[in-house]
């Protein structure tokens, strides 16, 4: 009955980290670049090559969806987006390069583009993109080329995974990823740059608050069966006197 006890017990505890996935998406639905993230539900011995009288128990993994959003126009003039797989690579303070589909950037007092988090956003060959602002508009163009005045000041650095290293491409904060290892993303060939608009999670924000109410009818499920067990337990230590 112990043993009943620890699976259903490690059901919650799994469920409830469902639980918290689904409500951050929910939040995250907001953020320009956001990426859905999943957890896998699994027995421990999915997870571990012996794992003995623990295999029954139920871990959990969570993983990012990469997923293609929707663009949404945006009144900011620096205001990005990809269609396709690829990354707008940044640079934080630390000299990491970081990956992010984010294209929500604005200037800083030296001219440079950055995110709103203060990362330079790189040019092709690791250069900071400058820009005047007194100069006149700037036009982006599918490539990522970035003209003002009709000539070419820099070109937007766009990577693409393949898909086994974005899969492991590791979360820092809401919308940047940075890659194991210190691998570079291959410049991608099948990604456009989009100028005015932004992209955001394509359901909105429903798909996490549909998975919030199902983990908890399951949580709710989860406590049903412990009580059960309990009452159980409890009859038969009765029995027993």
């Amino acid at each position: 009955m112990n043993e009943s006890m620890n699976i259903a017990a490690s059901g919650m505890a799994a469920i409830q980290r469902m639980l918290d996935t689904s409500a951050h998406n929910s939040l995250g639905s907001g953020i320009p670049g956001f990426q859905n993230h999943k957890l896998v539900l699994k027995s421990f011995g999915a997870f571990l090559d012996q794992a003995g009288p623990r295999q029954d128990l139920i871990g959990s993994e969570e993983v990012v969806t990469f997923e293609q959003g929707d663009l949404r126009p945006s009144d900011e003039p620096y205001s990005f987006a990809l269609m396709g797989k690829g990354f707008m690579a940044v640079q934080g303070d630390d000299d990491k390069v970081y990956y992010t589909r984010n294209g929500d950037f604005t200037l800083n007092p030296e001219g440079e583009l950055v995110t709103r988090a203060g990362y330079r956003v790189l040019a092709v060959g690791d250069e900071p993109i400058i820009i005047d602002p007194l100069a006149g508009p700037i036009v982006v163009d599918p490539d990522g080329i970035l003209f003002q005045n009709g000539e070419e000041i820099a070109q937007l650095q766009i990577g693409e995974f393949p898909d086994d290293r974005r899969d492991r491409l590791q979360p820092h904060g809401d919308t940047l990823f940075q890659a194991p290892d210190g691998y570079r993303a291959p410049a991608a060939l099948d990604t456009s740059v989009h100028q005015g608009v932004l992209e955001y999670v394509a359901d909105g924000g429903i798909k996490g608050v549909v998975d919030m109410l199902v983990a908890s009818k399951n949580y709710e499920s989860m406590q049903r069966a412990i009580r059960s067990i309990d009452q159980l337990n409890e009859t038969m230590i009765r029995g027993i006197q």
